[in-house]
């Protein structure tokens, strides 16, 4: 979902990301839900992110280690 903000070249963006992680042949897997907020700025060459937040809205993560980028 996109927004305006104060500033006409600045668009608040909220979106929904769900990770799904496997390692190799181990059936064994992990669901991540998580919010992100994202600020970018739309320029003549391309968008360009401002800022980046991720919310996780689980309190605890059943996974063992988390080595991603969200």
């Amino acid at each position: 979902m996109a927004r305006p903000t104060d500033d006409p070249a600045v668009v608040a963006v909220s979106s929904s990301l769900l990770l799904y992680r496997q390692r190799g042949i181990d059936p064994h897997f992990d669901l991540v839900p998580c919010r992100r907020n994202d600020l970018i700025r739309l320029t003549e060459e391309a968008p360009r992110l401002l800022s980046r937040e991720v919310i996780l809205t689980e309190v605890t993560l059943a996974t063992p280690n988390l080595g991603v980028l969200l």
